[in-house]
């Protein structure tokens, strides 16, 4: 048994129907990319994903020290261009924020610092994993989904990176990020309800 459970733990991480519907969902709306085309490129008709998680930022669920009803504090905030609360704090959108209540948002940070990079297994309509990207364009990196303690919300964290050619020179460069929200509804499927893109300067 023990042996078991340790070769389970070697296996990359694919992920269960519930996972491939989040997945699927987050790939196959549009709209999700459309800050890729900002530059004039155009949105990848298949997202090629590389084949390892990336790690969640704590600080998409919760600022710690920051005490955001305090007006005076948001005010300043809203003067710091590079604040988190800017790039990478998903319950900046009050809307997003009214559904998720204060000590959830701490325990979501919490479980994002545990989760670490795993090996992964995509398939999808429009998207798959590969090992490595060669070509000129977009490629991405995804994270493991995260659930609230409750199960009814999950999230994904997206990062768009870009190569080209500038100056006779081979660029890789970090070109945008999208961290997803969904919601399972009564008829226990997943729906995509709000997302905070943020483009890299």
């Amino acid at each position: 048994m023990k042996n078991l459970i340790y070769l389970l733990f070697l296996l990359p991480f694919s992920g269960n129907s519930q996972t491939k519907e989040l997945y699927d969902l987050a790939f196959s709306k549009k709209d999700n990319f459309e800050l890729l085309k900002i530059m004039g490129d155009k949105t990848p008709k298949q997202f090629l994903i590389i084949d390892s998680t990336i790690v969640w930022q704590p600080k998409t669920f919760y600022l710690e020290n920051v005490d955001l009803k305090d007006p005076k504090v948001v005010e300043e905030i809203n003067n710091e261009e590079h604040h988190y609360y800017h790039s990478l704090y998903l319950f900046a959108d009050k809307t997003l924020d009214l559904l998720i209540e204060d000590n959830e948002k701490k325990k979501l940070s919490e479980k994002a610092n545990l989760i670490s990079s795993k090996k992964n297994q995509l398939q999808g309509r429009n998207y798959n994993t590969i090992k490595k990207f060669d070509e000129k364009g977009f490629y991405f990196l995804v994270s493991e989904p995260l659930y609230s303690t409750n199960e009814k919300f999950a999230f994904l964290y997206i990062v768009a990176k870009q190569k080209s050619i500038f100056l006779d020179e081979d660029w890789d460069e970090y070109f945008a990020t999208f961290t997803i929200m969904f919601h399972k509804s009564d008829k226990e499927r997943w729906e995509q309800i709000g997302i905070k893109e943020h483009f890299i300067q």
